[in-house]
């Protein structure tokens, strides 16, 4: 079974005034859909919802100040439950360099996570928190406050992006030159995915879009599963044995995930990539074995090559805002094949990131804007504007204003800050969400 999915953690429109609390709600007959379609979790952007939690001043003209960047409420902890950080991750190690060098006389900057635990008669549960912290002289330290204030404004935005996932065939080539990066303007990037289209030997394999906020991690993955024989299970019923096989499931594909950081101008972006990319080799290993007297059994082994690119963080100026990589060298597997006919590839991938300000659909009488779209599941997912998350019921009336007319819609739950609507017709990323009934709703 193979799945394209493009999954992101919707980041709240945040807005000056406090964030409302908003509950879990969903219609049941789609719970399992959201589970498999939402394969990041679901938590605020740490730059836009930032917001100082305290400054300190203390003698010789010092000031300490904190930015809380993250806190969860207290959670049961479950199998499915990520590991608490034990390190600063790519965003936070560039947030740190950015102030480091916007400030460079402050006394330390760093980010720290804490975690609280707690034994409950069901279970445990955990609370965890990052937080941003740095000190010096006061005119160093106000520095750096100002270049904060500008990053959350900025990454308060959406970065709407568009991408184009291909292979090509490389067996052909004397020389390998390596992983070339580089940037195009969207003009560029749009001719070079029509040209890429018109090639032969070209494989494209998906052409997703998606939007996120800045600082939000944005996950585009394409899932092939595979079925194999890993073990039986042997029952004796009088004298005969009854073999059951074990069926397990092992998956290849890609996954990228996508950090795009927007920078204190409100342009300039910095975008954190890590690809993955698994291939199952073919035909999957195989040996005979006896299990509890039954002779010719055959267990089946599979592995998995892979294939892992993750940069330094990219840069991209306007107006060089998209980017192309090219030369990630991957095999191919012919499934048809007994004897594992095997390919060598050369992968690419064109990426096209465009910053929008959500206040414009504020002043335009919209809602909020499509993030993410599920055709086979019939599913949408929404941000929406901070006037909109006051309004939030469930089976209110939406309408989804796309480019060859108005798709009506219901909003039928919400996890966090990402709505989930079911449409009755076909809608894009980048379409707007208008609420019909919007001027008789109150707010919270």
């Amino acid at each position: 079974m193979s799945l394209v999915t493009a999954s992101l953690c919707v980041a709240l429109l945040v807005a000056q005034d406090p964030v409302p609390t908003l509950t879990s709600r969903f219609d049941a007959s789609v719970r399992d859909a959201f589970a498999n379609a939402l394969r990041a979790p679901t938590t605020g952007s740490p730059l836009a919802d930032a917001r100082l939690e305290s400054s300190t001043r203390e003698p010789g003209g010092r000031q300490r100040v904190v930015y809380l960047l993250d806190e969860s409420e207290m959670e049961p902890v479950t199998d499915s439950t990520p590991p608490a950080p034990l390190r600063a991750s790519a965003l936070e190690s560039w947030l740190i360099d950015r102030i480091t060098r916007s400030a460079p006389r402050l006394d330390y900057v760093r980010i720290q996570h804490a975690e609280q635990t707690q034994l409950t008669p069901s279970g445990s549960t955990r609370k965890c928190k990052t937080w941003l912290e740095f000190a010096g002289l006061e005119a160093d330290v106000e520095q750096a406050c100002d270049l904060m204030s500008k990053l959350v404004t900025a990454n308060r935005k959406h970065v709407f992006i568009e991408g184009m996932f291909l292979f090509a065939d490389a067996t052909n080539r004397p020389t390998d030159p390596g992983v070339s990066v580089r940037t195009l303007t969207a003009s560029e990037a749009a001719e070079m995915r029509g040209q890429m289209l018109k090639l032969k030997d070209v494989d494209v394999l998906a052409q997703p879009s998606i939007i996120t906020s800045g600082g939000q991690r944005a996950t585009i993955s394409t899932i092939n599963q595979v079925s194999y024989v890993a073990d039986f299970e042997i029952n004796v019923n009088g004298d005969r044995p009854i073999v059951d096989p074990e069926i397990r499931v092992v998956q290849e594909g890609l996954l990228l995930d996508l950090c795009p950081i927007i920078d204190a101008d409100g342009e300039t972006i910095r975008l954190i990539p890590r690809l993955e990319v698994d291939t199952l080799q073919r035909p999957i290993r195989e040996f005979e074995t006896e299990i509890g007297g039954v002779a010719e059994l055959t267990i089946q082994v599979p592995f998995v090559e892979k294939v892992r690119w993750e940069p330094e963080p990219l840069e991209l100026r306007s107006p060089q805002n998209a980017v192309m990589v090219s030369g990630l060298r991957v095999s191919r597997y012919d499934a048809e094949s007994e004897d594992g006919d095997r390919d060598e590839v050369s992968m690419s991938l064109i990426l096209t990131l465009t910053v929008t300000d959500p206040a414009t659909d504020v002043s335009s009488g919209n809602d909020g804007i499509v993030g993410w779209f599920d055709a086979p599941q019939n599913l949408a997912a929404a941000t929406l504007t901070r006037p909109a998350l006051k309004d939030l019921r469930m089976d209110d009336p939406i309408e989804i204003r796309t480019a060859t007319g108005t798709v009506k819609g219901t909003l039928i739950g919400w996890l966090n800050d990402t709505m989930f609507i079911r449409p009755e017709g076909p809608v894009t990323v980048g379409d707007r969400i208008h609420f019909v009934h919007r001027d008789v709703f109150e707010p919270n």
